[in-house]
């Protein structure tokens, strides 16, 4: 049974050979029991006149519960009370999005949810705990459920011919999805607005815990889902649940896609959406009435011990149950039933007082005292590991393999692995993915052990139902031709593997493809499959994994024999994409590193071979020196930037791909992007850019064509262009084929939203929730310097003629603006000085309750005190002369903006 209080029960019955009917009903546990016993239905059924009467159901389910404890904390208490009172049963979208990492909550609170949807009677569709399943099956489950069909009915009433003469749209998509004839992908693109209206006519309620472990087809389900959902202008009850680990959450762009729905959708009309970052009990008094909840100690005797407890450790929901774990291993405690009795409480003290400061600390000492009480470490090793590998594994599977089932007992006691009780077998996962995480780092090899004993015991026979385990099992054994090698690489492409061993599964398959150079007679074959692995592995976990496989791959390439690497276009492609990655990790010594130990060899390859593809690598290393080097504040590498860049243009005019001529243009306008005095350079390469996209219709760009000329009509201030530019970015944004720098492209639109508005001193609801919208992105692309909003947010609040909050987020853009990394940042602090003071003149903002002694450079300093010590005359003569000197100006031409 999952770790919930509610009970999906789904019964089924055949009424004739080729009838069969469904009742799906949610149950609730009252209270805890060992042994639960769900109702048996008595069913009517009117046929032909005369009633006809089954029984379905009426199953005993052992109970693993302990004592259930619950949030009282006022942060976790909030999210339940703004569930049922601002987002249940509204008519209209509704959802809520839970954001953390290990340990902080997030599927208990799903759990809680649960229950307010079982009160206002919501058909739940509830997928907490299934993260080791493939997205594609809880893709066809959830068809299942709405359509109230099952596999069997669809294998027992249909043949391939039926299939394609006579069936419905619906029995048709059934059939494909069960024959595997259609991938995940299409039945959303094909079958999606048939799916999405059944649940939008019923009350369903759509819960998925962990949604990061999930690949691209079931996360593009639900993005079409809410779009369409979103769209189709009619009341609805569809509410949709979900949770993010930021422990295991990638830069991935489909789970960024559905957090940026979430928050862009929370502030309309159209739909009540609420997204909350959790990060564990906010109070330490709510912590400790948790901490005494598990225990069932109503007393406040030891809580100076545990408050001791609490300050050395943490205050997330999963470490304090993992103290609680500990003390069944005190000497002076006893348990009966889900209450503590401490019988020594000198002892207990003293138990207390030794504990480990972490998590990690805590399972290391149950694990230790598990051992001692438990001989055959190694038997019990080799059981975890492979309910690691295999991610669930059912009591008949581990049997099959010639484990010893008989140990599951004791690491299920010990709350190391928890079972779930269903109708057919029992089936295991480690209780928390800490506990999980726990193992693959405390024991060294935890996967391989799983495939060493695999390959000693045999293996061949998982290759149908288990084809990853099966693939993993053939790379450790080293035992495959060239021809399977490149089959298990593309695996991923056909199968989705889990996401807790695709690390595993990669590393394994870079290893050997590594180790296979020489055998393959294609070597730029050798090169598709590791830039392949390489995308693979940005995609599905991200910078910080592919950046540490891709460094070791690196570091083969230069210390063996691969001197011909520089021939294959896939190298340098493979190159600039490592390179890329260090960027976007903001490890820009280590990317001129790089681009310079390769830029030499490629300049004498082109000496002897000029080739397009050669000149065309040498051109995209002089460009990406030039990105480096521009985050640096020194002028001397603010030189090398220019000069990279000069080099780079100069070469891109020798290419026929004349998408880096335009890259190039842009860059070098981007140069002069601040000061007015330089606005003819810039608008002359950015439309130089802008007519080469539209003249060779380089349409991967057509995000940046929509940006730049946004950029121009705010700097010649023709604005009447902007709203629809905007309109034309987002849409693409939702619906463009080249969106993969999506959420970079919201921040900025919301940018310039914001400042069109402003500029048009109008709509100021506007202004400020497209500031929020840019704050999401922002944060979302892992950046948090404020500094460009709290700018725009200073201008509102002036606008508005709040004092407070004029001097407050100017303040704040003013200190941040010292951490950028950009071109020019001294004359762009300058700037924002200059219209930050002057703001505060205008304002009449009083020193002495709103001090400006915050101003770091002298020249600031000298500003203000000339400014305020100007009598309204002064000021009104200087205010009429003043000209702002930044590129993007307000109407009048008398107040700086930022270079967005």
């Amino acid at each position: 049974m999952k770790r919930s209080e509610i009970i999906n029960y789904f019964y089924s019955a055949e009424i004739t050979p080729n009838e069969t009917c469904f009742h799906s009903i949610n149950l609730k546990i009252i209270s805890h029991k060992a042994q639960l016993e769900l109702p048996q239905l008595i069913v009517n059924i009117e046929q032909g006149g005369y009633t006809k009467e089954k029984k379905l159901g009426g199953l005993n389910f052992h109970c693993d519960l302990l004592h259930r404890s619950v949030f009282l904390d006022s942060f976790y208490q909030n999210i339940l009370y703004v569930l049922e009172q601002k987002i249940l049963n509204q008519n209209v979208l509704s959802g809520i999005l839970l954001i953390g990492s290990s340990g902080t909550g997030k599927t208990r609170t799903l759990e809680e949810t649960l229950s307010l949807l079982v009160k206002y009677n919501y058909r739940v569709l509830n997928f907490i705990g299934v993260e080791h399943d493939s997205g594609k099956n809880i893709l066809k489950e959830i068809i299942y459920i709405l359509f109230e069909v099952s596999e069997e009915l669809i294998m027992q009433s249909f043949t391939i011919k039926d299939a394609s003469d006579s069936l419905s749209d619906i029995f048709e998509m059934l059939y494909k999805m069960n024959q595997n004839k259609i991938s995940s992908v299409d039945i959303t693109d094909q079958y999606g607005e048939l799916i999405f209206e059944r649940m939008i006519q019923g009350k369903y309620a759509l819960i998925i815990d962990n949604i990061q472990y999930f690949d691209y087809p079931l996360l593009h389900f639900l993005e079409k889902l809410i779009i369409y959902v979103k769209n189709c202008g009619r009341g609805n009850s569809l509410f949709l649940a979900f949770s993010i680990n930021t422990d295991y959450a990638s830069e991935n762009t489909d789970i960024t896609k559905i957090k940026f729905l979430f928050q862009q959708l929370q502030n309309t009309n159209v739909c009540r959406m609420a997204t909350w970052f959790l990060d564990g009990f906010h109070s330490p008094g709510s912590a400790l009435e948790f901490i005494k909840q598990l225990l069932g100690i109503n007393n406040a005797n030891y809580d100076a011990l545990f408050q001791k407890i609490l300050d050395k450790t943490s205050l997330l929901p999963f470490y304090i149950e993992c103290i609680v774990e500990v003390f069944r291993n005190f000497k002076s405690v006893t348990f009966s039933e889900s209450r503590c009795i401490i019988q020594n409480p000198v002892l207990f003290e003293d138990e207390l007082t030794n504990l480990p400061d972490s998590v990690e600390g805590n399972i290391e000492r149950r694990w230790q005292f598990f051992i001692q009480h438990h001989p055959n470490e190694d038997n019990y090793i080799n059981l975890l590991s492979i309910v690691h590998i295999f991610g669930e594994c059912d009591k008949d599977l581990l049997m099959s393999l010639r484990l010893n089932t008989a140990l599951l007992k004791d690491l299920c006691k010990y709350h190391i692995l928890k079972r779930e009780e269903t109708v057919n077998t029992d089936k295991y996962t480690f209780i928390h993915d800490l506990m999980e995480k726990f193992f693959c780092e405390y024991i060294s090899d935890f996967d391989n052990i799983a495939y060493e004993y695999l390959t000693k015991t045999g293996y061949k026979h998982l290759k149908n139902f288990y084809p990853i385990v099966y693939n993993l099992c053939i790379l450790y054994s080293k035992n495959y031709t060239t021809e399977e090698l490149v089959t298990i690489i593309q695996a991923g492409i056909h199968i989705e593997i889990p996401y807790k061993i695709f690390y595993s599964y990669y590393k394994n398959c870079m290893k050997a493809i590594l180790e296979s150079y020489e055998s393959f007679i294609c070597k730029n074959e050798w090169y598709d499959l590791v830039y392949f692995i390489a995308k693979q592995l940005k995609l599905r976990i991200g910078n910080k994994a592919a950046y540490d496989m891709i460094s070791k791959l690196f570091g083969t390439l230069e210390n063996g024999n691969f001197e011909d690497r520089y021939y294959y276009n896939r190298f340098g492609e493979l190159l600039f994409f490592y390179g890329e990655i260090n960027q976007q990790l903001t490890y820009y010594q280590d990317v001129i590193s790089l681009y310079l130990k390769y830029l030499d060899r490629y300049k004498i390859l082109e000496k002897s071979n000029s080739t397009e593809e050669i000149r065309s690598n040498i051109t995209f290393i002089y460009n990406r020196l030039s990105v480096a080097y521009k985050h640096f504040p020194d002028c001397v590498r603010h030189q090398k930037h220019l000069h990279y860049i000069n080099l780079s243009l100069y070469m891109s005019r020798t290419l026929k791909n004349r998408q880096f001529l335009a890259e190039n243009c842009y860059d070098k306008g981007s140069y002069y992007y601040c000061h007015i005095k330089y606005k003819k350079r810039v608008l002359d390469y950015w439309e130089s850019c802008c007519n080469l996209v539209k003249k060779y219709h380089i349409k991967v760009m057509t995000l940046h064509y929509i940006e730049h000329r946004i950029q121009m009509a705010l700097i010649r201030q023709q604005t009447d262009e902007i709203p629809q530019l905007l309109d034309k970015g987002f849409d693409y944004i939702e619906h463009g084929k080249y969106n993969e720098q999506a959420i970079y492209f919201k921040r900025f639109f919301y940018y310039a939203k914001a400042i069109y508005y402003l500029l048009k001193r109008t709509d100021y609801e506007i202004v400020h929730n497209s500031l929020q919208h840019a704050e999401e992105a922002l944060l979302m692309l892992g950046k948090n310097n404020m500094t460009y909003i709290n700018y725009l947010r200073g201008k509102l609040y002036a606008c508005l003629n709040d004092s407070e909050h004029t001097y407050e987020f100017y303040k704040e853009a003013y200190l941040q603006a010292f951490d950028l990394t950009i071109l020019h940042k001294d004359t762009f602090i300058d700037l924002l000085t200059e219209d930050m003071l002057i703001k505060f003149r205008e304002l009449n903002i009083d020193q002495k309750n709103f001090p400006i002694n915050y101003l770091k450079k002298e020249n600031h300093c000298l500003m203000a005190k000339r400014l305020f010590s100007m009598d309204k005359k002064q000021f009104l003569i200087f205010r009429n002369n003043y000209r702002a000197k930044s590129i993007i100006q307000s109407l009048d031409g008398k107040e700086n903006y930022p270079n967005i």
